[in-house]
């Protein structure tokens, strides 16, 4: 559905072996609701959250460069935008 994109969700898979910290939800990324520019900034160039810790798996160890994470950051917002 269009407009929920990025709205969050039930992740349909398991790991094949225990994970303790294993996400088991996708987080509403959408405009990325209650992330200020700094905290959004930081994550996607250092991986660590607002609240110093790393994404839980699934999600992948990543670090995008400034330009990366200024697109993604920009794209997040504007889909917020749209599904309003």
């Amino acid at each position: 559905m269009k407009d929920k994109e990025l709205e969050g969700a039930p992740i349909g898979f398991k790991p094949l072996g225990q994970v303790p910290v294993w996400a088991d939800k996708a987080p509403p990324i959408a405009g990325l609701p209650g992330w200020d520019e700094a905290a959004a900034f930081k994550f996607f160039t250092t991986g660590i959250g607002p609240n110093g810790t790393p994404a839980r798996p699934p999600m992948p160890p990543y670090r995008f460069s400034r330009q990366d994470a200024e697109a993604v950051i920009a794209y997040l917002r504007a889909i917020g935008q749209q599904n309003k």
